[in-house]
């Protein structure tokens, strides 16, 4: 027996058994806990769906991509999201609407500035 094939069988037997020696390395690997984390593009109705009708995970993770939307489409996702019960979701929106330059978002975020429940989503609204 030579000093390779020694050292071979100590491998097997330290690892529990000579089948395990002969499973591919990589089956031992989650690579879910390896592999960097990669966002997941979403499509044009997925963000649209997340951001009207998602919990507030869903929210943030389509709003990372709003700008992805065509901008006729944006602005409307955005509108309609700017009139949802969630504070969230009306912050959300006007934090989006401030950096579009068209009348409909400008005349939405100075209503909001005035008439919105929720004191930081007014002040957030009516700022520059």
């Amino acid at each position: 027996m030579t000093k390779g094939m020694v050292i071979l069988f100590l491998l097997i037997l330290l690892t529990g058994g000579g089948t395990f020696a002969f499973v591919n390395r990589d089956m031992l690997i989650d690579h879910s806990l390896t592999e960097p984390y990669v966002e997941k593009d979403l499509t044009t109705e997925e963000i649209r769906t997340k951001l009207l009708s998602g919990g507030l995970k869903q929210k943030l993770e389509a709003s990372k991509q709003i700008d992805k939307l065509p901008a006729e489409e944006k602005l409307r996702v955005l509108l309609k999201l700017s009139e949802g019960e969630a504070t969230t979701s009306r912050l959300m929106a006007v934090k989006k609407l401030r950096s579009i330059e068209d009348s409909r978002a400008k005349e939405r975020l100075k209503w909001l500035s005035e008439n919105d429940p929720d004191a930081l989503v007014r002040q957030l609204a009516g700022s520059k």
